[in-house]
């Protein structure tokens, strides 16, 4: 007989978990831990870019300005990250990719900075 507690972190079941525990809480793209509960692992990604080549930054009396722009995304718990190969993590931070809006992608940035381990 599968013991009360262990029930809750069986596959589906850990959703509805989280909606009960962590309402509205977004989780670890493998444990489905909520993120109220457990660490997130940021990946840094992104590269140089010449502020006035983009559109979001203001340049005022004609200064350029460089800036590095990174983004980071968590989609592991640090348990999860860190039991992970790089190679091993890339399908999850796929999946999240894969819900972002079409403006916010840069899928060859994601890639190299989970496989250079970030």
């Amino acid at each position: 007989m599968i013991a009360f507690a262990s029930i809750w972190t069986i596959g589906p079941l850990k959703h509805i978990r989280n909606a009960i525990i962590a309402p509205g809480s977004g989780a670890c793209g493998k444990c489905v831990m909520p993120w109220r509960f457990t660490d997130h692992h940021t990946t840094m990604y992104g590269s140089p870019i010449n502020a006035e080549d983009d559109p979001n930054i203001t340049i005022t009396g004609g200064a350029i300005v460089f800036s590095q722009v990174q983004y980071g995304m968590f989609v592991l718990c640090e348990r999860c990250w860190t039991k992970l190969t790089p190679a091993e993590r890339l399908p999850h931070y796929r999946k999240s990719y894969d819900k972002w809006p079409a403006d916010h992608r840069n899928w060859e940035a994601i890639k190299a900075a989970v496989l250079a381990g970030g």
